[in-house]
């Protein structure tokens, strides 16, 4: 549950954070958010986990059922995937 966590910050990502190109910046510890891969995983299947993960959440929180009508805007991945 980090990526909920209130004090979460990302260089470039949240406000207030963008600090250029920095070198010393682009090192971070991410330890904490690395997972080997299982074996029997492909590279290109797990590349795809946080964007199915993504429209996975999308849907549950929505309360949005099979058979029900909606609309989804974009044509990027999260979208085709939704």
């Amino acid at each position: 549950m980090y990526n909920l966590s209130d004090n979460r910050e990302v260089n470039w990502v949240s406000p207030g954070t963008y600090k250029g190109m920095e070198p010393s910046l682009i090192y971070c510890n991410t330890q904490h958010i690395l997972y080997k891969i299982p074996e029997n995983v492909t590279f290109e299947q797990a590349a795809m986990v946080e964007a199915v993960a993504v429209a996975l959440h999308s849907i549950n929180i929505s309360g949005i059922k099979a058979g029900d009508k909606c609309v989804v805007v974009g044509a990027g991945m999260s979208g085709f995937l939704l």
